[in-house]
């Protein structure tokens, strides 16, 4: 195989990897660039748009880290807390500072790490890598038909970075993010945390992948989480980061009618699902349909929030907090075995040959699994299969 082809296959890899097995904020954004667009315009933006996604959702993991880090140095968490709710939007740039200062503390205040793949991070290679997507504009977002000079000629040569951003995090796709009990009525889910002691029964949503059909699993939970708060579990299991304020699974619905008045031509959403903090006071849902205010917001509850966001660069307020809670063995299996799997080295008859499965899938999707098979006839020779 030519080199030139070599790289190709390899990108392909690349690229269902990416799209079926990073956490959604992430997979969506890398799906939406490789999606086709009506122009070079459209596609850069798009690129750019990626990398940031990641970066976000990379900054949100790595701060929350710190945060439930017991060393954690309180000189650093106002310096992030003051980045963060300084009450601007927030873009690239700030996930870039706030990711590059806590990744500069893991000599030294940030000892214990929940993700420990953030300590071989190579700060270097992932700024250098961003430097010339900051520069793309300085963070600016024009419209997708607006005219840019050598857009093509930018897609052509920065796709590589967008690679090696992803490339350095791809590790966060081993950590899976949930949400717990997200359809459970409100009533029931404003009420105080949940205790041990009661029902431990809890429908998970796992957010992996672009696609918007999220798996659910009914599992039980040793120490419950309270409903619609977002989380990371370890690989193996045995612990979670929760990720919210920073990251909730809301609904915006019709605003009150003082805010009505204030907003008179406001067109407000009605959106469900994944939000993430856009600003010190707003929120933005990963379906691209608009900043939130918090005004806006049906649950979580908007005072409540208003207090997290507060509080939640302050270790001893437990906004963001870490547990050790431990999924039974059947119960791991959901998470670890995914539907279509097909061991290495799995064979099956087909009409004209008996094929044998190389290794992992290369791609998945809502409607299946892709993989690279070859006919016991002639071992030489590769083909694709899907499940």
């Amino acid at each position: 195989m030519s080199g030139s082809a070599s790289s190709a296959g390899r990108h392909i890899l690349l690229e269902h990897q990416y799209r079926t097995t990073l956490p959604y904020p992430v997979a969506c954004g890398f799906a939406r660039f490789c999606t086709p667009g009506r122009s070079a315009a459209m596609i850069a933006r798009r690129l750019v748009d990626a990398a940031e996604e990641a970066l976000r959702y990379a900054a949100i993991v790595a701060v929350s880290d710190y945060i439930t880090n017991p060393s954690a140095d309180a000189a650093v968490l106002r310096d992030l807390h003051g980045a963060w709710m300084h009450g601007g939007v927030l873009r690239m740039e700030h996930w870039i500072l706030a990711l590059t200062r806590v990744l500069g503390e893991r000599s030294s205040t940030w000892t214990d790490l929940f993700v420990g793949e953030f300590a071989g991070v190579r700060v270097e290679s992932l700024k250098a890598a961003c430097e010339p997507l900051l520069a793309a504009g300085r963070l600016q977002r024009p419209q997708a038909d607006e005219p840019r000079v050598g857009a093509r000629e930018f897609v052509r040569d920065h796709e590589s970075d967008l690679f090696s951003i992803l490339s350095e995090l791809d590790f966060l796709g081993k950590y899976a993010m949930c949400a717990a009990d997200v359809d459970m009525p409100e009533n029931e889910a404003s009420a105080a945390p949940l205790a041990a002691e009661q029902a431990q029964r809890q429908t998970l949503q796992v957010y992996r992948g672009a696609t918007r059909w999220f798996a659910e699993y009914e599992v039980v939970m040793e120490k419950p989480v309270s409903p619609r708060k977002v989380f990371i579990w370890r690989p193996g299991f045995d612990g979670i980061l929760c990720l919210s304020p920073f990251l909730i699974y809301g609904r915006a619905a019709a605003a009150s009618e003082q805010a009505k008045a204030r907003r008179r031509k406001m067109i407000l959403p009605r959106v469900r699902g994944i939000m993430v903090l856009g600003s010190a006071g707003a929120y933005v849902s990963l379906d691209q349909q608009g900043m939130l205010p918090l005004s806006c917001l049906d649950y979580p509850s908007p005072g409540v929030l208003s207090a997290e966001l507060r509080d939640v660069f302050n270790e001893e307020a437990g906004v963001v907090f870490r547990k050790d809670v431990r999924l039974r063995a059947e119960e791991r299996k959901l998470f670890a075995r995914r539907p279509g799997d097909m061991p290495e080295g799995t064979e099956f008859v087909g009409e004209r040959d008996t094929y044998v499965v190389r290794d992992d899938p290369i791609g998945r999707g809502g409607m299946g699994v892709v993989y690279l098979v070859k006919p016991k006839s002639d071992p030489s020779e590769s083909w694709r299969l899907k499940q």
